[in-house]
């Protein structure tokens, strides 16, 4: 223990103030040492006696003292060839001067202790009574003095002599002499035949295991090979499946589209044609009453017909209209058209036709001819000169007048402006002369309209019969089976 450590276990006497500076003045040591102390380093001598290597100048007393002796200095030199750390720990020293040479044991130099048991190899016998206290402790807890003792002392104060395990030790081995060393080299040399032949043995045989991996490599190199492109292959068919699934899936989706769609439209064509065939029985029935007319009691009133049937009375209407007054085929050349039964002047060339047949008093002729001006919507501001009305108004108002029942003039006039589809157009003059209200006007009149509803429902029956019967069934049954 250095005196830093002294002072610290000492601890501070009475007078003087608690504090490191105090205690190194009072301890006579560096105060950093104390410090390190505190802390818990350890000083150069317990890390000495721990690691079990002399200080520097200990090992050159040590180096010195041993020189003096001859087989010392020569295993000292062989130690510092052989590279190892010059601190011998006399144990070198010890082995040398005691065991080797006086007893012929073969004891390593770091074997070698200053106390020893009962059963060890050797005792140490010591002569002289002041040097008992060397043996009290190892060789690595002695100071530089007590190495100093201990090289001067071996073979003069102590010595070494056979212990109770050295009886056992030379029964299994022998000193070699003189006269063993030809017979030894002798063994020797067989024995390093025989070692050479046996690791010639171990290097063939090293050798063929060797070539045995090397071709076992070459077969795992192969197989890991084919394995390899056996993934790649389950990859790409998996990859290939996914596309697939994912082809189906929209496959899928796009059948139950129009699984929806064709389910829709075969609705919508079902509710078409069941109305057609509704309204159609309705104009059967109001068809059947009128040709009972000599009967007073039975009368059929425009309102029982369809809403539905009479807008597409209205638009087939308006588009007979229209193809009276602008004929195909007349967009060249000059020509004589008919228009409700009047013979129009030639007109211009055939891109004046609709500026000089549609124009405000071209329509406004037709209104007062066929007595349709109280059809017109007129403006509230004009009371005394009728309107100049549009194409639009005017085909609105005479269709208005052929839906009135009880006008017989607006129902000649469209029975003139539909000559393909009903009966003949007659003159205007023809139309003034005859009687306003008849039973038969209002036949005829029904009639009219019942030809109209039936253009309509012979179109819609001829939608559905071009459609293959069963083709929604049949289109269905095939999205169900994909």
């Amino acid at each position: 223990m250095d005196r830093a450590s002294q002072a610290l276990a000492q601890g501070v006497p009475p007078g003087v103030p608690d504090s490191y500076r105090a205690l190194a003045d009072h301890g006579n040591v560096p105060r950093s040492t104390l410090n390190y102390r505190a802390r818990g380093r350890r000083s150069i001598e317990e890390k000495a006696q721990s690691q079990q290597y002399l200080k520097p100048w200990e090992e050159d007393v040590v180096v010195n003292i041993t020189r003096q002796r001859p087989e010392a200095d020569r295993l000292l030199q062989e130690q510092r060839s052989a590279g190892h750390h010059p601190v011998i720990h006399l144990n070198f020293l010890l082995q040398s001067a005691t065991t080797h040479s006086q007893l012929g044991l073969a004891i390593l130099p770091i074997d070698v202790k200053l106390i020893t048991k009962p059963e060890d190899l050797y005792q140490w016998s010591i002569s002289t009574a002041g040097k008992a206290a060397l043996f009290n402790r190892q060789l690595s807890k002695h100071s530089t003095g007590a190495y100093i003792d201990l090289c001067n002392g071996v073979g003069v104060h102590f010595k070494a002599v056979p212990g109770e395990g050295a009886a056992d030790y030379g029964q299994e081995t022998r000193v070699v002499t003189a006269f063993d060393v030809p017979e030894k080299g002798r063994e020797h040399f067989s024995c390093a035949r025989e070692d050479a032949k046996e690791w010639h043995e171990r290097f063939n045989a090293e050798v063929a295991k060797r070539e045995a991996l090397e071709i076992e490599m070459i077969g795992i190199k192969v197989e890991n090979s084919e394995l390899l492109a056996d993934i790649n292959a389950l990859r790409e068919a998996e990859v290939t499946r996914t596309d697939i699934k994912a082809l189906r899936e929209a496959e899928v989706t796009r059948t139950k589209e129009a699984r929806e769609f064709l389910q829709i439209t075969s609705r919508i064509l079902q509710e078409r044609a069941l109305k057609a065939s509704e309204d159609s029985q309705k104009i059967t029935q109001a068809a059947t009453c009128l040709k009972l007319g000599s009967n007073p009691l039975i009368r059929v009133e425009i309102n029982e017909i369809s809403p539905s049937f009479a807008l597409v009375g209205d638009a087939l209407i308006r588009l007979a209209i229209l193809d009276t007054w602008f004929p195909s085929g007349a967009s060249t050349g000059k020509e004589y058209l008919p228009r409700a039964g009047i013979v129009l002047a030639r007109a211009e060339e055939g891109n004046n036709l609709v500026s000089d047949l549609a124009s405000n008093n071209a329509l406004n002729n037709v209104i007062e001819q066929d007595s349709l001006a109280k059809f017109v919507v007129k403006n509230p501001c004009q009371k005394d000169k009728l309107q100049r009305t549009t194409l639009a108004s005017t085909t609105e108002a005479i269709v208005g007048a052929v839906c009135l029942p009880s006008q017989c003039y607006p129902l000649r006039w469209a029975e003139a402006i539909v000559p393909n589809r009903g009966s003949a157009p007659h003159h205007t003059a023809e139309r003034k002369s005859r009687a306003p209200s008849h039973p038969a006007e209002r036949k005829s009149q029904l009639l009219l309209i019942y030809k109209g509803l039936e253009w309509q429902r012979q179109g819609v029956l001829q939608l559905i019969g071009s459609i293959t019967p069963g083709i929604f069934l049949d289109t269905l049954n095939c999205l169900d089976t994909a």
